[in-house]
Formats: structure tokens, C-alpha cells, sequence
């Protein structure tokens, strides 16, 4: 319960910030794909599966998510890892 509730009135204005943050950039930091890049993709991930429509009106950080997804290497991982709740 308490997660959810993170979720539906921290996590809102959490992403807002990381959204002004990335702004027009193509990455979180740099010109190039970072370790926060890849935090990223990694939590939202996660958040994903307790929230779905967590990043409706976030579109850069979902187009951030996939950019990091389509890496060679990340998505050859993606196919390949078990399949688990999380």
C-alpha cells in the first residue's frame, strides 16, 4: 500500500523533475548513453510493472526508456533474460 501510494502522489511529481531535467537532451548526462541512463531504464522498468500508466504524460523519459532498450547489447539482453515478475 504504502508503494502505490508513492506511486501515485511522490512518483508524479519525482518524474516531473527528471523530465525538466532531461528537457531536449538525448541523454540524462552527456552525449552519450551513461550509467543514469541505464538507472533509468532500470527503475522505470520496474515501476512499470506496479504502475503502467506511470509515464503517460511523460513522453521524453519513454522515448529516453527505449533509446536505452535499443542499444545492441540491452536489447539482445532483454530477448535473452528470464522472465520474472519484476
Amino acid at each position: 500500500q504504502m508503494f502505490n501510494e508513492l506511486l501515485t502522489y511522490d512518483g508524479p511529481h519525482l518524474l516531473q523533475d527528471l523530465d525538466a531535467y532531461l528537457g531536449e537532451k538525448e541523454w540524462l548526462v552527456g552525449n552519450s548513453v551513461t550509467w543514469a541512463d541505464f538507472y533509468w531504464e532500470i527503475c522505470s522498468t520496474t515501476l512499470l510493472v506496479f504502475k503502467p500508466d506511470l509515464l503517460d504524460i511523460h513522453p521524453r523519459l519513454v522515448t529516453l526508456r527505449k533509446k536505452v532498450q535499443a542499444i545492441p547489447a540491452i536489447a539482445d539482453w532483454i530477448q535473452r533474460r528470464p522472465q520474472t515478475k519484476l
